[in-house]
């Protein structure tokens, strides 16, 4: 459960009936209670989070080694052992976005509100049905670069203040006032022009520059989702929480998008230094750590068994 272990804790051994949490979880947690066995909680969400990002790894990925490193990296840890709900959302979202991509509009729709119905932040998910199709310019993209700089001043604060006073949703409200006024988690804090963000800019110039040479339409579909989480990470950058968890969706999008961009390379020389980096860098992220990370702490001893 890693650092999210507490609040399950709570849940479980309380026996809350309604609590502040989405209603698709809140079902699975009242069906493990008339159980009395929090085991089959933990391991039908994982079974399930991981099998739907597996699967689509096996579908869409031009590297299955590579594609299971990106995700074993940057999700699967702080997510399918630690936010389980959040984990679980984004599984869904995949297979919303292969849905999309297969033209299955109402598909899309039931696969997008089922992950609202994990993880709230699944909202932002919706507005991709109108950039499946839409082709981006060299003058646009360069525009859209350029404009980042100025959109991570923006202060969005306000704005969720504003669409909590205006959503009747008892549970969005609660998260929302959450984050906003408490900050929410440590691993959304310093949103903004961090390593994280430039690494998400190397990917999309090397994105954008492949894309030129190997078009069609589920590689510009993927190209304008990896954009529009760049620019939802920037426009809400003024608080990290909400930054982190709409963008992330997108970014997960990196376990098909970095192995297809390295595939794609025609340089032979600038191929295999491409793979090696990303082979280094995700097995560094893995492997070596600070023994006073924060992060870390909530998993060495990891508690497996509520």
């Amino acid at each position: 459960m890693g650092y999210d272990y507490e609040p399950y804790a709570y849940y479980i051994y309380n026996n809350i009936d309604s609590p502040p949490m989405e209603p698709g979880f809140s079902i699975l947690l009242w069906i493990t209670q008339l159980f009395h066995n929090s085991i089959a909680l933990l391991l039908t969400v994982a079974i399930i989070a991981v099998a739907l990002k597996a699967s689509f790894i096996y579908k869409y990925s031009y590297n299955y080694f590579l594609s299971l490193l990106i995700y074993f990296h940057i999700s699967f840890l702080i997510h399918d052992m630690g936010q389980m709900r959040y984990g679980l959302a984004m599984g869904v979202v995949l297979w919303a976005v292969d849905a999309l991509l297969k033209d299955k509009k109402k598909l899309f729709f039931v696969l997008v509100t089922l992950a609202v119905s994990f993880h709230y932040s699944a909202l932002i998910v919706y507005p991709i049905y109108f950039l499946r199709n839409y082709r981006v310019s060299t003058k646009l993209f360069i525009i859209l670069c350029l404009s980042s700089f100025a959109l991570v001043t923006l202060n969005a604060t306000g704005v969720f203040f504003w669409v909590a006073d205006h959503i009747p949703i008892v549970g969005v409200v609660h998260r929302i006032d959450f984050y906003v006024t408490e900050g929410g988690d440590f691993e959304s804090k310093g949103a903004g022009f961090n390593f994280s963000f430039l690494f998400r800019l190397f990917v999309l110039l090397l994105f954008y520059f492949v894309k030129k040479h190997n078009d069609n339409h589920v590689v510009n579909a993927f190209f304008n989702f990896y954009v529009y989480g760049i620019f939802v990470y920037l426009i809400l950058t003024s608080v990290p929480s909400f930054s982190y968890r709409c963008s992330f969706y997108f970014k997960l999008l990196e376990i098909i998008i970095i192995p297809f961009i390295i595939y794609r390379v025609r340089n032979i020389l600038l191929k295999p230094i491409l793979l090696a980096f990303m082979i280094s860098y995700c097995s560094y992220g893995v492997f070596f750590h600070s023994p006073d990370d924060v992060f870390w702490k909530d998993y060495e001893p990891y508690k497996t068994a509520l």
